[in-house]
């Protein structure tokens, strides 16, 4: 697999703990294990016809045409990258992971196409890397279609980052799990393997360069507290900014309610905290509902603008 995991590790993460423990040992410890095929293709076109209409789903800008009426579907699935990278699938060949970036420029182009009608977000991710999400996030509170979310099974931190910023946000089930609104970094100290090895690691730095890797040196160290302040601190602000942007419901909690210090629910508390909208059991019912939000939305600013 083309991935590098000492990118993943030595970047600030906003990340299920347990979901990074489990993409680690999938990928580090069984490097050589090709992933189960997947093809969200094969999802859209599986799905029940949508009767009555001549909408169409696709994830690909090419298949966008003047004859229907489209909802763009974004999968959001497994570790959240910053930059695009791949896997190869045995039987499938090379395969795209998801990236904020690939997503900010699929989510711009399709926002701009005249007959998309609606993002639709489908998310199973525990999280990912922090870098570009702020982006993301007001670029998707500046689209001019709706955006609907759809979680099956999890949407946790950068994965909610996301989901926030949507229209509706509707789960799969009342066990799906969702929030972690929390900022962490993960790392791994690999100087006492390297002693037993014989390896010494050898540093020097110039005299006016004191500070240069001071916080990451003193987070190996065990001297997290420089770190936590002028790194973590200010994204979990971000963080927390964004979703309350994105989620006005969520702004008459307290500042240390469990919700924004990186606690996850059921769906079913999600709902009645503002996480989300609603449990529906139902995928091709949730195309539809995307479908109608945009025809709806699209009818409005028709209404607008004839006025």
């Amino acid at each position: 697999m083309v991935f590098s995991l000492a990118r993943l590790i030595d970047t600030h993460l906003l990340v299920e703990p347990k979901f990074l423990d489990r993409f680690i040992v999938d990928h580090l410890l069984h490097a050589n294990t090709p992933l189960p095929a997947f093809d969200w293709g094969d999802v859209v076109r599986s799905l029940p016809t949508l009767s009555e209409s001549d909408i169409a789903v696709t994830f690909d800008l090419s298949e966008v045409t003047a004859d229907k009426e489209f909802v763009f579907y974004h999968p959001i699935a497994g570790m959240i990258l910053s930059h695009p990278s791949f896997y190869y699938d045995w039987g499938y060949g090379w395969r795209e992971m998801f990236s904020t970036t690939g997503f900010l420029n699929n989510l711009k182009a399709a926002d701009a196409l005249p007959n998309v009608l609606a993002h639709f977000l489908h998310i199973n991710s525990g999280g990912g890397i922090a870098w570009l999400l702020d982006v993301a996030a007001a670029a998707m509170r500046e689209c001019k279609k709706p955006i609907y979310a759809f979680i099956e099974y999890q949407c946790c931190s950068a994965a909610y980052y996301l989901a926030s910023q949507a229209t509706v946000i509707k789960a799969f089930t009342r066990n799906d799990t969702i929030g972690s609104i929390g900022t962490m970094v993960s790392g791994i100290n690999l100087d006492g393997y390297y002693e037993q090895l014989g390896i010494k690691v050898v540093e020097a730095y110039a005299t006016r360069s004191d500070l240069k890797n001071k916080k990451e040196n003193d987070l190996l160290a065990g001297k997290p507290e420089e770190f936590i302040t002028t790194r973590l601190d200010p994204l979990q602000q971000q963080f927390e900014t964004n979703v309350r942007a994105g989620r006005p419901q969520l702004n008459d909690l307290s500042d240390d309610h469990p919700v924004f210090r990186g606690e996850t629910f059921f769906a079913s508390e999600a709902q009645e905290l503002g996480l989300i909208d609603g449990i529906l059991p139902d995928l091709s019912a949730a195309l539809r509902e995307a479908y109608d939000l945009g025809v709806s939305v699209r009818d409005s600013n028709q209404i607008s603008t004839n006025i």
